[in-house]
């Protein structure tokens, strides 16, 4: 019956290093088993690959490896993709991002206009509520 172990425990028991395991696991050369977060390889699957690896490496093996390499490289190139897709993106927000900023600049500058006219005004309210034109005024409105 098969045991299974550990990608770490396997590495020790073999003396290997994890990362070849873990290139064995990837060329589906040894069967893995992923469940609760703990990868771990059939111990049987493993200790046979290692005797037919001990004869020397096989066109098959390479061929394998190939295979695995061009997978790899297909997916790198899915990624870079994805990666200039997400950064002609960010561009543009940045672009949003600036075009906003320069919004935001008129509106606060539109503000203080606003607010030094309400002073003056009010301002000029006080100094004209005791002015005899003002006092005119008050009196044609109360008339008409």
């Amino acid at each position: 019956m098969s045991e299974w172990i550990s990608i770490e425990a396997a590495a020790e028991k073999y003396r290997l290093e994890k990362e070849y395991i873990w290139l064995w696991v990837e060329m589906k050369k040894v069967a893995v088993s992923y469940a609760d977060d703990v990868v771990t390889v059939d111990d049987y699957s493993l200790q046979e690959f290692i005797k037919r690896t001990k004869l020397g490496i096989t066109s098959e093996y390479i061929d394998a490896l190939e295979q695995l390499c061009m997978e790899k490289n297909k997916s790198c190139r899915l990624y870079v993709s994805l990666l200039d897709m997400l950064d002609q993106e960010l561009m543009a927000m940045r672009g949003q991002g600036s075009r906003l900023d320069g919004l935001w600049k008129m509106v606060e500058e539109q503000y203080e206009r606003l607010r030094n006219f309400e002073r003056e005004t009010i301002s000029d309210n006080i100094i004209c509520s005791n002015c005899w034109i003002r006092k005119i005024c008050r009196k044609l409105k109360r008339i008409l």
